[in-house]
């Protein structure tokens, strides 16, 4: 139920009289979906579980020498990953115990987070002889989130595996995480589960039945803006008190903030950003104190 495939090739049963009996040849995946993440120890389990139910009879020895590629990647669509897999397996050896040696590169694809994903640029799966269950992993993944670029590494094996996470301007790894979440580097955690919460609840309420107006006309523009609630509950130069940020994510080029603080009289300030390229970008504001200015954000690398 977890995978969709259609394979073509031939596969030859031969037996030398004196010899156990061989299976070989080699089959191609024309096309495929999967809906199991494939960085998963539990996908590599179904694998081979899947393996071993192909075991030949225990008393009728079997060899096999079997070579599975892709010829479309398979489209791997998962909560947490959207990616294309190209594969190279072998396997050979007894098939009561096959040796499955081979690789799984990721040319492309996304890792979901919260806020903003991480779009994936050099993925590989290696598997080991004698090791089905712990292969090699090497992933990264990168995206720029509020003028930071966010990156992440994968090494190792899948039992013994080393993340790392990188930010430029730096970042700590708690702040990274908040960029994630809640799109919140400047803020704690715990300000920012309760506009976790919220996003939740709000996607609840929009998964509901509607008419066909609103699924026609409205939902499609609905989808492109994202927005996030951001509490914000510390005490900054003697003005503390409860502070909340209300961010507008139109697309990856626009962006508007309204922040206000309810424990102040002071007004409310607005943030209209436009980012024109990585190195690039436009800010309007207009402060607590009505005062109307503008930015221009430029970087550069020496």
């Amino acid at each position: 139920q977890d995978l969709f495939a259609v394979l073509s090739g031939n596969l030859l049963l031969s037996k030398k009289s004196a010899d156990d009996a061989v299976i070989s040849g080699n089959l191609m995946i024309n096309r495929a979906q999967l809906k199991e993440n494939l960085f998963s120890q539990q996908l590599q389990k179904k694998l081979l579980s899947a393996a071993s139910s192909m075991r030949g009879h225990k008393e009728i020895p079997m060899m096999c020498d079997i070579t599975i590629e892709t010829k479309d990647p398979i489209r791997v669509d998962t909560n947490l990953l959207e990616a294309n897999a190209q594969v190279g397996l072998h396997i050979k050896g007894p098939l009561q115990h096959p040796i499955i040696e081979g690789s799984v590169h990721v040319p492309s694809g996304r890792i979901r987070f919260p806020y903003q994903p991480l779009h994936i640029s050099k993925g590989e799966i290696t598997l080991l002889q004698g090791q089905p269950l712990n292969p090699q992993i090497e992933l990264v993944a990168k995206n720029t989130i509020k003028n930071h670029l966010i990156t992440l590494h994968v090494t190792g094996s899948l039992e013994d595996t080393t993340v790392l996470l990188e930010s430029t301007p730096p970042l700590s790894n708690e702040q990274i995480v908040g960029l994630l979440i809640a799109g919140a580097h400047e803020h704690s955690l715990d300000a920012i589960i309760p506009a976790l919460l919220m996003q939740n609840v709000t996607n609840y309420i929009f998964s509901s039945h509607r008419s066909n107006f609103y699924d026609r006309y409205i939902k499609p523009w609905m989808k492109q803006i994202n927005v996030n609630l951001k509490p914000n509950f510390s005490d900054q130069s003697g003005r503390g008190g409860l502070r909340g940020t209300l961010e507008i994510v139109v697309n990856d080029r626009w962006r508007a903030l309204i922040e206000k603080n309810f424990s102040l009289t002071e007004d409310t300030h607005f943030e209209l950003e436009y980012i024109l390229s990585d190195d690039i970008t436009f800010r309007i504001i207009r402060d607590e104190r009505r005062d109307v200015g503008g930015e221009v954000e430029m970087k550069w690398k020496f």
